[in-house]
């Protein structure tokens, strides 16, 4: 403006800087520094004035020492941290004193440090997950159980490449027996209005009602192997699932039909057992799968003698049926000074307390499960997944698949509708996808895989 003002008019040098600046209701201090900038624009076009309109409160978090005061005071607030807490830690005597602040920032100001800092508000990114991997019992299960059996079980099973097409046996030289087929278990639950969140959605498309809630709900137990898909009979008609119906495809829920509990795992796994006998003898098996928990009754103890002990009193005794105690356990296997030692401590020793001394009891440290000895009896092996990623048993991308396809299907509040499209997401998936995610995990996953020496 002051060019153009100057080159356009009688006036000259000084008198056109000054309306210039009256023009943008300054005065003579504008006009003076309308002359500086010129003379130096003139001499060097690459000198232009900045302008720091807007800029200061960002310029005054450049300073590195104020930056990182902020930061050691975010992070000692944890993680809830917030925007105000800026303007709260600027607030005090001494950063008013140390900035020669007159008053603090603003929460906008506030705001606009944080994304400076790096900080966006946004949800928090989802870790693996950590649920007592690393405690004494998961880790010694994992590696003098778990590893060896897994390995020896490697010599026998098939390897699959990551291109699928050149799936093949890996028997080491000289082994005898047939192939081992790993057979994952689990269950899964499938809700009525679970659907398809994140799609492309054009501007002027209408708000439309939701269903509040999951809705209905069908939980699904199965077996399945990289090798042969879901368990299943060659001509397809007999199934796991066909041995008791809504056992498997289960209504879980306290006024529906319960909980699925260790008697369905149990007749799940008969079922199981005989469509492999029948149909797949040429083959090992061994189902692997998490452990069911539910309240039942401890079966007996055996003495030193090899005497059963009952571990809760008996018919007639004031207190029938109730569990008797460690104390009265131990007194009972010769122990008369149990009642002098504490319940549980933490000192680690195998005398310590009443609970260590029945924790390393033959009888309680050799306890197998209901299934296992069922299994066994069969000629079946089982082997319990260790407590660690969920990625470890491959049916949980099998599921993943499943609910992917299922989220697609048009929404419906009837059971019916529910029960027919988990049947169908739950056969479209291939069984090149299965023998793909058997041997081929995720990078994240293999890392930890290495750490643990699984693989």
């Amino acid at each position: 403006m002051f060019l153009w003002r100057y080159i356009d008019s009688p006036d000259g040098w000084i008198a056109s800087s000054l309306q210039v600046a009256h023009a943008a209701e300054r005065g003579p201090w504008l006009a003076k520094r309308l002359r500086e900038w010129t003379h130096a624009y003139i001499k060097d076009p690459k000198c232009l004035p900045l302008n720091v309109y807007g800029r200061w409160n960002v310029l005054l978090l450049e300073d590195e020492d104020l930056a990182n005061e902020i930061s050691l005071h975010l992070q000692g607030i944890g993680k809830w941290v917030k925007a105000m807490d800026i303007v709260h830690f600027l607030d005090t005597p001494e950063m008013k004193l140390q900035l020669k602040l007159k008053k603090t920032i603003s929460l906008a100001t506030a705001q606009c440090w944080m994304r400076v800092m790096n900080y966006q508000w946004t949800k928090t990114s989802n870790g693996q997950f950590v649920d007592g991997h690393e405690h004494d019992d998961v880790v010694e299960y994992r590696q003098l159980i778990f590893l060896p059996a897994w390995e020896a079980f490697e010599l026998s099973m098939r390897s699959w490449t990551k291109n699928i097409e050149d799936a093949r046996p890996v028997n080491a030289t000289g082994l005898l027996g047939p192939r081992i087929i790993v057979w994952h278990h689990d269950e899964s639950t499938f809700y009525a209005n679970d659907r398809q969140k994140i799609q492309w959605v054009h501007k002027d498309e209408k708000a439309v009602p939701y269903a509040k809630g999951e809705g209905a709900s069908l939980m699904v137990a199965d077996f399945v192997s990289a090798d042969y898909g879901w368990l299943r009979s060659p001509d397809g008609k007999e199934e796991a699932l066909s041995y008791y119906v809504s056992q498997v495809l289960f209504k879980a829920g306290k006024a529906r039909q319960g909980y699925f509990t260790n008697e369905d795992i149990l007749s799940q796994a008969n079922a199981a057992m005989d469509i492999l006998e029948k149909h797949f003898p040429e083959d090992k098996h061994v189902p692997d799968g998490k452990i069911l928990k539910m309240k039942v009754q401890m079966t007996n103890g055996i003495l030193a003698d090899g005497s059963s002990q009952c571990l809760y009193f008996p018919h007639g005794h004031p207190r029938a049926g109730v569990f008797k105690g460690m104390v009265v356990i131990l007194e009972e296997r010769g122990f008369s000074k149990a009642s002098d030692l504490w319940a549980q401590c933490e000192k680690g020793a195998t005398t310590c307390c009443c609970r260590r001394i029945l924790y390393n009891q033959p009888d309680f440290v050799d306890v197998k499960s209901n299934l296992e000895i069922i299994c066994e009896a069969c000629g079946f092996q089982v082997i319990f997944l260790p407590k660690f990623h969920c990625e470890i048993n491959f049916i949980e991308q099998c599921w993943g698949y499943a609910k992917r396809v299922y989220r697609h299907f048009p929404i419906s509040s009837k059971e019916v509708d529910l029960k027919s499209n988990v049947l169908e997401a739950l056969e479209s998936v291939p069984l090149e996808s299965m023998r793909r995610g058997h041997r081929v995990l995720p990078e994240s996953i293999m890392q930890e895989l290495d750490k643990a020496a699984i693989i």
